[in-house]
């Protein structure tokens, strides 16, 4: 069964250096971001084992790759993902 195409978001205010920065030094492409929470009553897990956190980003990153791979019929499809981590 297909998936439902993702709604189309208006695009967020940018600074002009934003727009300096996306027209001379970086490439057009296509980009989404995703974010992924912990429930609280395993984020205490992770403040005290820190070394776990790879194993966070690597699940989120497959996940992504499974779905991406899927929606857009790409069964060799790479992804490029960028992650980081908040522990307040």
């Amino acid at each position: 069964m297909p998936l439902p195409p993702l709604p189309r978001l208006p695009p967020a205010p940018r600074p002009p250096a934003a727009d300096c920065i996306s027209t001379s030094v970086c490439h057009k492409v296509p980009h989404h971001q995703l974010v992924f929470t912990i429930p609280k009553i395993l984020r205490g897990i992770f403040r005290k084992r820190r070394d776990l956190l790879h194993l966070l980003f690597k699940t989120a990153t497959d996940a992504l790759l499974e779905s991406f791979r899927a929606r857009l019929n790409l069964p060799a499809g790479r992804l490029a993902a960028f992650a980081s981590v908040h522990l307040f």
